[in-house]
Order: C-alpha cells, then structure tokens, then sequence
C-alpha cells in the first residue's frame, strides 16, 4: 500500500516496462513514491519490489508525474495551495504551482522550478497544472494546465526547457478546466494536448453535440503555431504510437462521451480515423495508453462505471496498423 485510502491520495502515476520502475504522485501525503518491481532497491540493496518516498513539503500537492529513466529523472507537478487556504494555518500566504525535478537514483529533488511568477492579486486567474510528459531527447517537459492562466477562459500547455530549468514557452489549448489529456511524441518531438470541449466558439446544429479536439505542438520549434484537428465528444485521454514497429505514426484518442477512438496522422493531422470503441454495459473510458506490437497495437483504457454498476473494467483492444491513418 503507497498511501492510506482516501478521496485524492494519490495524483498520476508512471511506469518504465523495461526497467521495472513505477512513480506515484501522493497528492495527499505531499509526497512521491517510486517502486522497483525487480533488481535491488539502489539505496539499501534490499530485494525488491521495494518501495522509496520523498516528501516534497506541506502544500506542495504532487498531481502530475513523469519518469525519464535514461536521464535518471522523474519530474513532478506541485499544483500547491491558494492564498487562505482552509485546510492551512490562519493567514497562510499560498503556494504556488512548480515542477520537481528528482534525481531518480537517489531519489533527491534537484530544483523545483517555479510554473508561475505570482498569484493574481484579484484572485480572477485559476492555475491548475495537471499533467506533465518529457521528450528526452529535447531535455523539455510539457505541463498541461486545466485553469485559466491567460485569463480569457483558456486552458493551458507550458513547455519547460530541463536544461535551463525555465519556462520556455506557453500556449493555449482550448477551454479553461477542459484540457484532458497530454502525451508526448518522442520520435518526433511532438506534444499532444487533448480538449474535451474543442472550439469553444463552435455552435452545434439542434440536436448535434459539441465536438473535442486535439492539439499539436511542435517541440522542435516553439514558434511555430500550434495545430488542432477535430476528435469526437469528450476526448479524455491521448496516446502516441511512436512508428517504432509498423510504418504508421498516430496520435490516438479516447473520446469518453462518443464511446469511440480517434486516430490522428502526426505527420499529417489532416488524416483522421474514428475507430469505434464497444464498451459494453454503459461503460466509459477514462484514458489510454498504447502498447506498440510487431502486428497489433494494444490500447488499455479504464472505466467510469463503478464495479457495483459493472464497471472498473480495463479493456485491450488490438488494432492492426492497416486501421491507422
């Protein structure tokens, strides 16, 4: 057990297959947790599984975590704690949102660098980083923000530069509280950012729902505009297929309220597929991850639908390549 079972105890988590590694955001403990599945824990060579913490500060509220084995990191989104808080002492002056960047080795925190200058002395401006993902490569780290940081009901995406340990750039993503879903292309240095409300300024025929979408960015030049193609309702979780086994090269997209997948060319946006998705018994999809395989792709996703309702099922999926665009 990583943290004692309670409404929020933990954020995201991450994993490297081929290391045997996983890191869990203990949101409520205001901590990380890495387990190693295999091997001998690095620190005291006891047999694993074995199980490390790092406290990361009271109110630091961990979410969002990423792991970058080969660069021996794991980075950490502290979405913090408003100015008054009240479950903080009386006159507790905030904390705002940073990123951790921990040495995974010694599991020691290296720097936390701030995501934001200050709060909005108005308190108009909701910051709510979630999520984060790393292109190695490029030594960057995307952090999905789902609240409001350019005040015009905008969500958020900020790439910040791990070698510098400084924001590099911003850029909007779609509706503020909507953004659900970030995955990074390491292949080709793309960001993924899903919106589960897409264009907000579209206006669906009577009867038509409002449609999500997907949002590109080019990791290689931060100038470049980001690009953004239609999904279905609701996309809520992005996952990339980095082209190491078959020849396509897809971003793919779990559309939660459409019950449906969208498949997104990363060279070319302009070619989508939208795959159905059978979940049986009223069963919604949270998110996916993507497996490559020599003949199948196999995507897993979780449900919605609590076990008592049928649900908390995982589902695999196998898609053959000829299926992508």
């Amino acid at each position: 057990m990583l943290a004692e079972p309670r409404i929020g105890a933990t954020g995201d988590i991450d994993g490297d297959p081929v290391a045997g590694i996983l890191a869990v955001a203990l949101q409520r403990d205001d901590a990380v947790a890495v387990v190693t599945l295999q091997g001998v824990d690095p620190i005291t060579y006891a047999p694993c599984p074995c199980r490390r913490t790092l406290a990361l500060g009271l109110g630091s509220s961990p979410y969002g975590i990423a792991l970058d084995v080969a660069n021996d990191r794991l980075v950490v989104v502290n979405q913090g704690l408003p100015p008054g808080e009240p479950t903080m002492p009386l006159g507790f002056p905030g904390i705002l949102p940073s990123l951790s960047v921990i040495r995974l080795s010694s599991l020691t925190e290296i720097v936390r660098i701030p995501l934001y200058s200050a709060f909005d002395p108005d308190g108009l401006l909701f910051f709510a980083p979630a999520l984060v993902a790393i292109d190695p490569g490029l030594n960057l780290a995307v952090v999905m923000d789902q609240g409001d940081p350019y005040g015009t009901n905008e969500g958020g995406v900020m790439v910040v530069n791990l070698m510098t340990n400084r924001v590099s750039a911003w850029f909007s993503a779609g509706t503020a509280f909507f953004t659900s879903g970030l995955a990074v292309d390491p292949v080709r240095h793309l960001a993924f950012v899903g919106n589960a409300l897409g264009d907000p300024n579209q206006v669906p025929a009577d009867g038509q729902p409002y449609l999500g979408s997907l949002t590109r960015i080019n990791l290689n030049d931060l100038a470049q505009p980001p690009l953004t193609v239609t999904t279905n309702e609701f996309p809520n979780g992005v996952a990339v297929d980095p082209g190491t086994v078959s020849t396509r090269h897809s971003a793919i997209v779990v559309n939660t309220q459409s019950n449906d997948l969208t498949a997104v060319n990363v060279d070319n946006p302009a070619l989508t597929t939208t795959l159905p998705f059978a979940a049986s018994g009223g069963n919604l999809a949270l998110d996916i991850a993507w497996q490559p395989d020599a003949v199948l792709g196999l995507i897993l996703t979780g449900s919605a639908i609590p076990a008592e309702l049928g649900g908390n099922n995982a589902f695999v999926i196998g898609l053959s390549p000829s299926r992508l665009p």
